[in-house]
């Protein structure tokens, strides 16, 4: 598997807090709808509209290959009017980053044919569907941020935790 580079980020807008969450308005993106299931450091699933700061994910070590967990340490809230189901199970925004074809690169770069990777079993696998739906309002979705390995898995797939 080839070395995963993290993106450089920005954060984009203003924040405000919000309870246990940060909501950023001005645009951003990069995450999850709240009913995807993430996967805790217990093996439960959890909403991710359910995280918190605090709660220990599975995240993904590269460099042993195997799930540790990872402390949840910022959750935004971000609106975004578009969303992209892949194999009609992970639902995420354009600018949500994956590992597809074995690179972190945003939703809005995968193709049917590519590549996800489902560190549960450590298997890449096919993607056979992807639907785009763009919608008239904005929706909440959900980017969570843990260390000390800042990733997590969603639905069975590797996701970034970046802040976009």
């Amino acid at each position: 598997m080839p070395p995963c580079p993290k993106y450089s980020t920005t954060t984009i807008g203003y924040t405000t807090t919000v309870g246990y969450t940060t909501t950023v308005s001005g645009g951003g993106g990069g995450s999850v709808y709240g009913y995807v299931k993430i996967l805790l450091s217990n093996d439960s699933l959890i909403n991710a509209s359910q995280i918190k700061i605090g709660d220990l994910i599975m995240a993904y070590n590269f460099n042993t290959r195997t799930l540790v967990p990872s402390v949840v340490t910022a959750v935004y809230v971000r609106n975004v009017t578009d969303k992209y189901t892949f194999n009609g199970l992970l639902n995420v925004d354009a600018d949500e980053v994956m590992l597809i074809n074995g690179r972190w690169q945003r939703a809005y770069t995968a193709k049917v044919g590519d590549t996800l990777f489902n560190p549960i079993t450590g298997q890449y696998l096919n993607i056979t569907s992807i639907t785009i739906k763009y919608y008239g309002s904005a929706h909440h979705v959900y980017d969570i941020i843990a260390t000390p390995f800042n990733n997590y898995i969603a639905d069975g797939f590797l996701i970034d935790g970046v802040i976009t």
